[in-house]
């Protein structure tokens, strides 16, 4: 059992001797240095786990070498040695980033129990940091499976605005992933270790909204017993998603776009005005473009959230995917207990045929479905729910989606009229800018 790396400085070899004896019966490796500056050298070349240092030694003292270990982020935990006269000097050596300290003369018991609080403090340190790195390869992956054209497009943009403070949009279908795109964001960027916060938009009370993202003092309204921090303020300086933004009621846009350009809110019934720092991503799966034409969202707070764009495409256009999606989906669900290795060809003929109108989300809860009906080793047809097997509602029934039959009209009169996009526009009863709105929407190239 490896017990751990001890490095020993002291000018007094006899003082190394004796720790040595005593740390190697105690099980730990033992180096030794008769001066900071050989120290130093073994420290260069080696990992160690705790270096204890005498403070009374010529040319380098033992605080003077806890500075140059930590100017040069070795990972070692100093542990200054010094007598009782000199307990004035362990302040010092603590402020300069001792670990903690023994006095002169050793008491071996106290020494190995010191030693040992320290491995212990390294080996929690170690696990966080193994568990926060999980944590962020999680929340970076997840759901964000695929190699086609436009999945790559989104990692590229996720990668230039993770280190960002610019505010992101997210446009898309439900189930298209859109939440996990921004837990992308968060926990790949530099905010990773903040708080993350999801507020679903079309889950909280329109009465109350305000209330849960700028928070109320104590008597703010009928209820308000108590005083309550925002989510916003809450969120300190990690990122609070918006999902479904075009729900928010005009009147709370109003507030949210001052708190997204001015950087602080107001909370309810009170006249103070509060900072804040966290980063705001949105999305929506509504045509926001439609939304401010009717006057249902303000177009000065589009322009605010959407500095950077993530257009987020329906599974049905990037099927190339769905192979991966699967078996990432079966990894996720299989247990000791229920383990499926695979899909059958046929099975997967089915779903790739299936137009997906809950995307990802719906391909997620077919395969979490089968692991929980199913009875064989791969997922078969007859594992997959009706509305996926059945023939009346397959594609291959040459019924088109409404987003096909809308893009084939539009194409259609653009063509009638010559190109002539203004009297496309009025024949359509839409506005210029929705057409071109859709023309981006489908690729129409004409």
């Amino acid at each position: 059992m490896y017990h751990g790396k001890i490095l020993c400085v002291d000018d007094d070899t006899n003082v190394l001797s004796a720790l040595r004896r005593t740390l190697e019966v105690a099980g730990f490796e033992v180096v030794t240095a008769s001066s900071g500056k050989d120290a130093l050298t073994i420290l260069e070349k080696e990992i160690c786990d705790v270096a204890i240092l005498d403070y009374m030694m010529t040319e380098m003292n033992g605080i003077e070498l806890i500075k140059k270990i930590k100017e040069n982020c070795y990972e070692v935990e100093p542990l200054i040695v010094t007598g009782y006269s000199d307990i004035s000097l362990v302040v010092e050596a603590i402020k300069e980033g001792a670990f903690d300290y023994i006095l002169k003369p050793y008491n071996e018991e106290l020494l190995i129990s010191t030693i040992n609080k320290v491995l212990k403090y390294k080996r929690l340190l170690y696990e966080n940091r193994i568990l926060q790195n999980q944590l962020s390869e999680k929340h970076k992956f997840e759901n964000l499976i695929g190699s086609s054209p436009e999945m790559k497009r989104i990692f590229s943009i996720i990668e230039k605005v993770k280190d960002s403070n610019n505010n992101v949009l997210i446009h898309g279908e439900s189930g298209t992933g859109k939440e996990q795109i921004a837990k992308a964001i968060h926990y790949s960027g530099n905010r990773k270790d903040e708080l993350f916060i999801p507020v679903d938009c079309t889950a909280i009370n329109p009465n109350v909204i305000e209330s849960e993202l700028f928070g109320h003092v104590k008597g703010a309204f009928t209820g308000a017993h108590q005083t309550k921090e925002g989510l916003l303020k809450s969120a300190g300086k990690g990122t609070i998603f918006l999902d479904e933004i075009a729900e928010i009621h005009p009147n709370i846009q109003a507030k949210l776009l001052r708190a997204i350009q001015e950087m602080v809110i107001k909370p309810v019934g009170s006249n103070k005005i509060e900072k804040i720092e966290a980063r705001i991503l949105a999305a929506t799966n509504k045509d926001i473009y439609e939304a401010i034409e009717k006057g249902e969202f303000r177009k000065d707070l589009f322009y605010r959230l959407n500095v950077v764009s993530i257009k987020v495409p329906p599974l049905r256009e990037h099927k190339e995917d769905i192979s991966l999606l699967v078996d990432h989906f079966i990894k996720k669900y299989g247990t000791d207990e229920k383990e499926i290795k695979g899909i059958t060809p046929e099975a997967m003929n089915v779903i790739m045929a299936y137009h997906w109108p809950g995307n990802i989300r719906q391909l997620e809860n077919c395969i979490e479905r089968a692991f929980v009906l199913g009875t064989g080793e791969h997922i078969d047809v007859k594992d997959l729910p009706e509305e996926i097997t059945s023939k009346k509602i397959e594609k291959k029934s040459g019924i088109n989606t409404l987003r096909e039959i809308e893009r084939e009209h539009i194409i259609k009169t653009i063509l009638h009229f010559k190109g002539n996009k203004k009297r496309a526009a009025e024949t359509l009863g839409i506005k210029r800018s929705t057409l071109y709105h859709r023309i981006k929407e489908y690729n129409i190239d004409i």
